[in-house]
């Protein structure tokens, strides 16, 4: 359990650490579709949706990605991303997954 102190109140948060491996999903916050559309920068949507096509390559995990998802994810219209796509959009801005998502992380080696 952390606690976190904001303004005088200590806001209590449960943080489970479970392998990457065990992750098919993360949340996705209109904060995180804002600050994709941010880091996507002047790259047009269909140009940017190619990259991630391209960092996908083979993609024997099936994920798909459309310019029209593209504009839903920005807009925050999803409540959930796929790992994979995740991935490929960090691979794709050269950023970590939490650069993207709205969590911290630490790595451990088991």
């Amino acid at each position: 359990m952390i606690n976190t102190k904001i303004e005088g109140f200590v806001l209590k948060k449960e943080i489970l650490m479970i392998p990457i491996d065990c992750v098919s999903r993360f949340r996705w916050t209109l904060s995180c579709g804002q600050r994709l559309k941010t880091l996507r920068g002047k790259i047009s949507r269909r140009d940017f949706v190619d990259r991630i096509k391209f960092t996908l390559g083979d993609n024997p995990e099936g994920v798909k990605i459309s310019v029209r998802s593209l504009q839903a994810f920005e807009e925050g219209m999803f409540e959930s991303i796929d790992y994979h796509l995740s991935t490929a959009i960090c691979q794709t801005l050269d950023i970590s997954i939490e650069g993207l998502l709205d969590i911290c992380s630490a790595k451990i080696s088991i």
